[in-house]
């Protein structure tokens, strides 16, 4: 019954990750799937160890067949890439916070334990010695899953707390949402179900059950690997027959699994987290069940009308000072150009190996697009290509302070005109967010204001004390991701991962080659543990190796694409700065 002690503290701290999920980066929720999988891998080594001693026996000990299925590297990497994809599975069911979810995981963490020892009380006497451990375990797993399941049906029209927005990474969004999804999508089926009768309520327990053996199975193997002797656990981390993983063992299995998690795990984290944020919401793959919304004041609205309020407001403010239009686009084309000429310092930054590792982190820690968008930024603006427009803009800052009311009554009746009633429970996504008091002029403040003003508010910025320069170099950038820059950035980055994913699984022979040797040559490293570090530093220098390849190939197949989409969306965005200086860009 000890084993339940650890096995409770491992999913007390799945919970608090659930719990923290809007708050946490991509990374964050790879590290909680490595952790899940970690014990999950030892349940299913353990067990494969057990299933492949039972096959060899009917093998000649000196054959060729022999010898390479009784090996433990394939054995250890298959169950680790397994472990890992149903760890994140189990990740994504329970982030959503279903009570359901939640009883069958905690079950497991006592059942497991418990179903192990009535096993070994009743039954564990019948079965050879060398295999006791092995069926008591997978009795156990039995019996706890049996046990989540019946939890899972006690529960299950219990309501869902998911954690709200917003969240910092669109990973953690997308599973949030998907695990919403799943149950309102069950309570759906089963309801319908359930109408039928009898037999009806009969089947609709049938498929909870059924599209809910993965979660309660993966939640036992996790309990279960708590049972695992140090003993047993170093059997199953050997070749067949021996009591411990030699030197050549330990080596290939490092240099396998640390580009598994190096080279192919955390760039494809890096890739799925680039890759979603650079679809639109309703393009992502839980965009079709939620609905869209904009929040204004805490009520809801269709998405468009921040952005139709905005335009009024800013026709009317845009009329302030006409007489300086010509002059303030003249100012606009020059910043232009300037930043034109300062694209090549840009890319000259992005195509070097430290710029590579530094956008995978930033994309695992959630602000891929705002740390390209401040390099970006930090480039183009060299040489202060806006500067005079502050200057230019200061004597119009009292251009137009006038109230109007009637303009503030007729912002009203726009969002009443748009507003959306949300059902208690319906997932929504929230494109926009405004305070209603500033967006609709009830706050007592002139609706007007000047020139320099309307254009801030109409680019979406706030003007703060870094003036319109400012306010039209975070614009241009906005419109570089608007215009696929960044989305070509981020499908560069799926790019660079996949073939990292190529690469590094050609090399991993090589990798952990390299690492045996220096096990092996090496004056006092001729063991598990040098064998260890050599597997690890003979797949680094694999992985580093092909990732300055990736990037000059990189370069030179997209540097001129790349320019081509910076330049266009400096186009794009010269053109929308001058219309929005004439003309109301809403209408």
């Amino acid at each position: 019954m000890r084993a339940a002690i650890p096995a409770l503290i491992v999913f007390a701290a799945l919970w608090l990750f659930s719990r923290l999920a809007p708050g946490l980066d991509a990374w964050a929720f790879g590290l909680a799937g490595l952790t899940l999988a970690v014990p999950l891998a030892l349940t299913g080594i353990h067990a494969s160890a057990l299933r492949r001693h039972r096959f060899l026996h009917v093998l000649d000990r000196d054959g060729w067949i022999y010898r390479g299925l009784s090996g433990a590297v394939l054995r250890i990497a298959w169950n680790a890439l397994l472990a890992l994809v149903l760890a994140l599975a189990l990740l994504v069911r329970v982030i959503g916070q279903g009570w359901a979810e939640w009883a069958a995981v905690g079950v497991t963490a006592v059942s497991v334990p418990c179903a192990a020892w009535v096993w070994k009380q009743v039954a564990e006497r019948q079965i050879a010695p060398e295999y006791r451990l092995a069926v008591r375990i997978r009795a156990a797993r039995i019996g706890g899953s049996a046990a989540a399941l019946a939890a899972y049906l006690l529960v299950l029209g219990a309501p869902m707390r998911p954690p709200e927005g917003p969240f910092h990474s669109a990973l953690v969004e997308q599973a949030v949402l998907l695990a919403t999804q799943w149950r309102l999508l069950e309570d759906f089926a089963l309801g319908q179900l359930a109408v039928l009768g009898d037999w009806g309520r009969f089947a609709a327990r049938l498929a909870a059950v059924a599209g809910n053996i993965v979660l309660a199975w993966t939640a036992a193997g996790i309990a279960a690997a708590f049972l695992l002797t140090p003993e047993a656990r170093i059997r199953a981390l050997s070749p067949v027959g021996r009591t411990g993983p030699g030197p050549a063992v330990v080596g290939w299995s490092a240099g396998i699994l640390t580009i598994l998690v190096v080279f192919i795990y955390i760039p494809g984290l890096a890739a799925t987290e680039a890759a979603l944020r650079a679809l639109p919401p309703e393009d992502r793959p839980s965009g079709i069940f939620v609905t869209r919304v904009e929040e204004i004041g805490g009520q809801f609205f269709e998405p468009g009308t921040i952005a139709q309020i905005t335009g009024r407001r800013m026709e009317v403010q845009a009329e302030a000072a006409p007489e300086v239009r010509e002059r303030l686009k003249a100012e606009v084309d020059a910043g232009f150009d300037a930043m034109a000429g300062n694209l090549d310092g840009f890319l000259d930054w992005y195509y070097s190996l430290p710029a590579e590792y530094a956008q995978i982190g930033h994309l695992l820690t959630g602000d891929f697009e705002a740390y390209l968008a401040e390099k970006m930024g930090e480039y183009l603006s060299v040489g202060d290509p806006f500067g005079d427009l502050d200057t230019l803009l200061a004597r119009l800052e009292a251009a137009d302070d006038q109230l109007r009311p009637a303009l503030s009554k007729e912002l009203r009746a726009i969002a009443a005109a748009r507003r959306i009633d949300i059902a208690p429970g319906q997932p929504v996504s929230v494109t926009g967010r405004a305070d209603a008091p500033v967006l609709l002029g009830l706050d007592g403040v002139g609706l007007t204001g000047s020139v320099a003003e309307g254009l801030k508010t109409r680019l979406a910025v706030s003007g703060g004390t870094a003036g319109l320069a400012g306010a039209l170099t975070t614009a241009v950038m906005v419109k570089m991701g608007a215009k696929g820059v960044t989305k070509l950035a981020a499908k560069a980055a799926v790019k660079v991962a996949t073939s990292k994913s190529v690469g590094g699984t050609a090399g991993a022979g090589g990798g952990a080659a390299a690492g045996a040797l220096l096990g092996s040559v090496v004056p006092g490293l001729g063991t598990a543990a040098g064998a260890l570090i050599g597997g690890v530093v003979g797949g680094l220098a694999v992985g580093v190796g092909t990732d300055y390849l990736l990037v000059k190939l990189e370069e030179a197949l997209s540097r001129d694409t790349l320019k081509e989409k910076m330049v266009t969306a400096l186009d794009a965005s010269r053109v929308e700065v001058i219309g929005l200086i004439d003309t109301d860009p809403y209408e």
